[in-house]
């Protein structure tokens, strides 16, 4: 019988070394992270080209490629656009309005399942029934800054 986990916490670590992360726990320079580790489940993950922030992110939060989530970079070029516009608006690759993929999120909620996401360098806005996400460093274009709350069911 297979044991069905009541919560997951995905920690993503951008420009993580695996190798490095492995020394330190190791070494016991990071026992937090051992922790988590021991407690759970660690992998490694390979970069979807073009291997960067946006594309990558993407790729992690939807399990989709690069062809079908289209966050290829940090600059979006829309076609009608002139070319260098995309430039002007870094990152706007990882809205959620361009993104072709769906969330895993996105896909808990529509069975009902909360999630909240904190720090995501994608999936903004979010329009989650059952879950928030939440937008503190990450400079994302039409999302500075956002605190996002659960709607609850008391009054107090």
């Amino acid at each position: 019988m297979t044991i069905r986990p009541k919560k997951v916490l995905l920690i993503g670590v951008d420009q993580a070394i695996p190798c490095l992360i492995d020394k330190f726990v190791n070494e016991g320079a990071i026992p937090n992270i051992k922790s988590l580790i021991d407690g759970g489940i660690k992998g490694e993950a390979y970069s979807c080209p073009p291997c960067d922030t946006p594309t990558n992110w993407s790729t992690l939060a939807t399990g989709a490629t690069t062809a079908v989530h289209g966050a290829t970079s940090f600059y979006l070029h829309i076609p009608g656009e002139p070319l260098d516009y995309g430039l002007k608006i870094r990152s706007r690759s990882s809205l959620s309005k361009y993104c072709g993929g769906e969330y895993f999120w996105n896909a808990a909620d529509k069975h009902g399942l909360k999630s909240f996401v904190l720090n995501y360098p994608g999936g903004w806005p979010g329009n989650l029934k059952n879950g928030a996400i939440s937008l503190l460093t990450w400079p994302l274009p039409e999302s500075i800054p956002l605190e996002l709350t659960l709607k609850t069911k008391k009054k107090i």
